[in-house]
């Protein structure tokens, strides 16, 4: 059973202060490979349909890795109806993380009061009205997340370094998003062969982390990603800072066996 754990390679889960001094728990983490699991399933029959329109002679059909579902289909409502219960499920597992991390804080501190909270999905898909389009469409949100006017959401930089949390301004031309952190600047093999493991501790120092597990999370190393104050200046236009977070803990999830390459 997954539900209610936190998975690995980018998921987190933080301890953040902000500008005022008040503390913040940050976690990201999904439909632990459900999602992934189910859309493989959905990828292959929309290849098999694409098959048998090559097969029926329909112009253009192989169409291969830009197979589609066509909409008002027994298929394409399964697809829907699979998505839909991913997502539900990563929400569902957030809340469980939540509630686990405010407990293990409540065990050291005693009684924590939760005053606010932002919860936001990203890759994913909603159906919602599109201004730029002037009508209702599906939105994919791959490494992005909705920003509406006023909509809240949470801008993570990479492990230990600044995160945001931000209200969108609602631009229509961005499809009314913006990224959800700071993006890689390089893939996880490349930062296993070119980052020098003995660099990780000054790029984490102030954090409390887990630095016995350094070779493991070499590939979460913040030279790997973006400088997220860059990321935040370049999308000035889709969202405005509410609080800018300073980590002072962070954990991630590791896999068994992983090590430096």
């Amino acid at each position: 059973m997954q539900l209610g754990t936190l998975g690995s390679g980018n998921h987190f889960v933080e301890i953040a202060v902000d500008e005022a001094g008040a503390v913040w728990l940050l976690l990201h983490s999904g439909s632990r490979g459900a999602g992934n699991r189910l859309a493989t399933v959905h990828v292959e029959q929309a290849k098999k349909l694409d098959r048998v329109r090559a097969q029926l002679g329909v112009p253009g059909a192989p169409w291969g890795d830009l197979a589609w579902l066509e909409s008002g289909t027994r298929e394409f409502e399964a697809y829907l109806n699979d998505l839909a219960w991913a997502q539900a499920y990563a929400m569902e597992n957030r809340r469980l993380l939540l509630k686990g991390a405010h407990e293990a804080l409540a065990s050291v501190l005693g009684d924590v009061r939760q005053l606010d909270e932002v919860n936001c999905h990203h890759n994913y898909a909603v159906q919602e009205y599109v201004v730029e389009l002037g009508r209702t469409a599906f939105v994919t949100r791959k490494g992005a997340i909705r920003a509406g006017y006023a909509d809240r959401g949470l801008i993570p930089g990479a492990m230990g370094q600044a995160s945001f949390i931000v209200r969108g301004l609602g631009n229509a031309l961005s499809y009314e998003s913006c990224s959800h952190g700071a993006g890689r600047v390089m893939s996880r093999t490349a930062a296993r062969k070119t980052i020098p493991l003995d660099s990780f501790a000054e790029q984490m120092r102030g954090v409390v982390w887990q630095d016995r597990e350094a070779a493991a999370l070499l590939d979460e190393h913040p030279d790997s990603y973006k400088p997220v104050e860059q990321v935040m200046a370049d999308q000035a236009d889709l969202v405005e800072v509410e609080h800018r977070l300073r980590a002072i803990a962070n954990f991630k999830g590791v896999e068994p066996g992983r090590k430096k390459g």
